[in-house]
């Protein structure tokens, strides 16, 4: 007795951006192009499957990737800050609220940490508020 093994093949549908590649006999479903969580959080495709020797026996199935986020994007400062100036000498209640984001989740994101250069007059002029419980506005800079 001789078997002889028709294995079936694999395709894809729906990664129009060609993203993803798959096994044409393995199903084994690899990247190969880079992957950006902030550009695209899921992709999803369909994977079909179809016997070797005759094609009308075929199943396919939606198959969804979901992108980890990773600490890949720098915080930036939200607003235009160039028009805004304090004076010397301080006058009272002087302040600025300096607003930003980070296009990474909560979990790499977080909360931005500002801070005044070492330099003794810049320390003796300025000092940094932490402002506790306003969304995008960590931080307030004002003069003593």
């Amino acid at each position: 007795m001789v078997w002889v093994l028709f294995l079936s093949r694999y395709s894809l549908r729906g990664d129009t951006k060609r993203y993803f590649s798959i096994g044409k006999y393995s199903g084994e479903l690899k990247t190969v192009q880079a992957l950006d969580r902030e550009e695209n959080s899921t992709y999803t495709m369909e994977v079909m499957a179809e016997d070797g020797r005759n094609s009308s026996l075929s199943a396919s199935t939606l198959v969804t990737v979901h992108i980890l986020d990773v600490n890949d994007n720098s915080p930036v400062l939200v607003g235009d800050y160039s028009w805004k100036y304090l004076c010397t000498p301080r006058w009272e209640d002087q302040a600025l609220v300096l607003a930003s984001r980070d296009s990474d989740g909560p979990q790499h994101g977080g909360r931005l940490n500002f801070s005044l250069r070492s330099d003794a007059t810049v320390r003796g002029n300025w000092k940094l508020t932490p402002i506790n419980g306003l969304p995008h506005h960590p931080d307030k800079l004002s003069s003593v």
